[in-house]
């Protein structure tokens, strides 16, 4: 076989290359800490560590997403405690006021407290978060939530100007939470006992509710519920794709009467882009108010969004006002006819039994007696027959009290199931008190105890009761919506606890995946390097030789 002397070169420099490139290459791996410098190092492995980056780069993003939402909560937390401290003292001077031994200027300076109080918790309700968002408004987060109505409106108080729509902040690859509540569950849709909630399915913002019991107490204004409808809440078709659709000549329209007087029907506008339809609660209640401008309920009746609802209000007040959708009108949430009707204190005395056990049968005239507003004692016989319900029931004991003359002083009502002796008269000279031998069989029946007495009330007082409870429901829908809070960030802590522990095992699967065995790194480039050397001076070697040098 023939070997040249290039040949013998060639061999040594390829392997003296190849040896350099092994010493360059761990070389490399020990400066950068990698093992896997290029993908073809290790295809699979390459492809791991790619993934491993995405998905660690993805828990930041949520870490990120859960800490902004955390910021948000605990400032939401924060406002609740502050409202929670507002009604614990407003109902602290509520019940200071309800006292009968105070004088009309201690009840002013009440006022003027509770004034303040209701100021300080419209502040927290139109609180803002450190980018400048309103905490309570919802998806509109640039808009003022809470306002003030003009003195004069129906919809005297204050007015919710957010969206019940909240924002959610995705927290992992499967879960979502709310940033927070809307100012519409927390604020404004409040249980009420107030008469002034009669247009709002007897809902009421907290502080309209501070609003009403300062007027009571600084001026003894005592205001009336006007007649009011509220629709089907149409956030779901608001929210779709192609929003609330108004299509004309099939649910264009609503036949309104307002206070008893035969109305007029009121066209409703489709928006700018028909075919995309209403997103907005707002854009349509103005254009169901062109309408109503352009009828002759002019002036008569208004609409407003009550959440994502449209209100219909009258304009006036009282057991008079009402308010009436005469037709089905589904495409604004009114799927059936529907009446409201305004509400005033009544401060006459109400005598109310228990709930009688239908059916009833009195073989005989059935006596007891009454006395009214202090007057004397005035014998009343049912009369004798079977009674199934409370209507046909009141209809024989106002039949009764027609007989002994006292039909212009009190009147018999049906309380729910319950009989209920109302008195003509108002006020705190009003009076009804109940007579009876201790077997009397309609007393027993009607839930009555002989001698049973109750005096009316002054209205103010009234209404000073009936705005204590409204401010214990709002307690107790602040206790609700902090525990609420208080979960979310349990659960905000516990994700936060799961993301690191999930970065921890993902940065230690990279790092089993591309970082360098340091120990075997250097180990290996000490062998290489040795390799090399070798190599090189192999190389010098056989450089030198030559088959001239055997040739003679």
């Amino acid at each position: 076989m023939r070997v040249a002397t290039a040949f013998a070169q060639y061999q040594s420099t390829t392997a003296m290359l190849a040896q350099q490139a092994k010493l360059s290459n761990s070389q490399m791996q020990l400066s950068t800490g990698e093992k896997i410098l290029k993908p073809a190092d290790d295809p699979s492995g390459s492809v791991r560590a790619l993934d491993l980056t995405v998905s660690i780069n993805t828990v930041k993003q949520y870490d990120a997403n859960v800490n902004f939402l955390k910021e948000k909560l605990t400032s939401e937390e924060s406002a609740i405690q502050g409202g929670m401290d507002v009604l614990n003292r407003a109902r602290e001077l509520t019940v200071q006021a309800v006292n009968g031994t105070n004088t009309p200027h201690d009840r002013a300076e009440i006022g003027l407290e509770i004034e303040q109080l209701r100021d300080q918790l419209l502040s927290l309700a139109n609180t803002r978060t450190l980018n400048g968002e309103y905490l309570f408004a919802g998806v509109r987060s640039q808009t003022v939530p809470f306002v003030k109505t003009p003195v004069q409106s129906p919809a005297y108080g204050f007015a919710f100007q957010g969206d019940v729509f909240t924002r959610e902040l995705q927290m992992s690859a499967v879960r979502q939470l709310p940033q927070g509540d809307s100012g519409f569950s927390v604020f404004q849709d409040i249980p009420s006992s107030s008469v002034t909630a009669s247009a709002n399915n007897g809902k009421q913002n907290i502080m309209t509710t501070l609003q009403l019991l300062s007027d009571v107490l600084q001026n003894g204004q005592v205001r009336s519920g006007a007649g009011g409808v509220v629709g089907a809440d149409l956030s779901a078709a608001l929210s779709s794709p192609t929003g609330l659709i108004i299509t004309a000549g099939v649910d264009d329209t609503v036949d309104l009467a307002v206070d008893g007087v035969a109305g007029d029907v009121i066209t409703i506008a489709p928006p700018a882009a028909p075919a995309t339809g209403y997103t907005d609660i707002n854009a349509l209640v103005s254009s169901i108010n062109t309408g109503i401008q352009t009828s002759t309920l002019n002036g008569a009746v208004t609409a407003y969004a009550y959440g994502n609802s449209v209100q219909f209000v009258s304009s006036t007040t009282g057991n008079a006002s009402s308010v009436s959708v005469n037709a089905p009108a589904g495409g604004i949430g009114f799927a059936a006819p529907q009446t409201g009707v305004g509400q005033q204190i009544q401060p006459a005395a109400a005598l109310v039994g228990a709930v009688p056990n239908f059916p009833l049968t009195y073989a005989a005239n059935t006596p007891f007696g009454l006395a009214i507003d202090g007057g004397v004692q005035t014998p009343v016989e049912i009369p004798a027959g079977s009674y199934s319900d409370i209507n046909g029931y009141v209809a024989a004991i106002n039949a009764g009290i027609a007989a002994a003359g006292l039909d212009t002083q009190v009147t018999a009502q049906a309380d729910g199931n319950k009989v209920a002796f109302v008195t003509a008269s108002s006020g705190t000279k009003s009076s009804i008190q109940i007579f009876g031998a201790g077997d009397n069989q309609f007393l027993k029946d009607a839930g009555f105890s002989p001698g049973q007495m109750v005096n009316g009330q002054a209205p103010e007082v009234i209404a000073m009761s009936a705005l204590l409870a409204d401010i214990d429901a709002a307690i107790a829908r602040f206790t609700d919506t902090e525990a609420s809070i208080g979960a979310r960030l349990n659960a905000v802590d516990l994700q936060l606890d799961v993301h690191s522990k999930l970065t921890l095992d993902m940065k230690t699967a990279l790092s089993e995946t591309k970082d360098v065995d340091y120990a075997e790194a250097i180990s290996r480039f000490s062998l290489e390097q040795t390799a090399l050397q070798a190599a090189q001076q192999s190389f010098v070697k056989v450089q030198g030789l030559s088959l001239f040098n055997y040739m003679g």
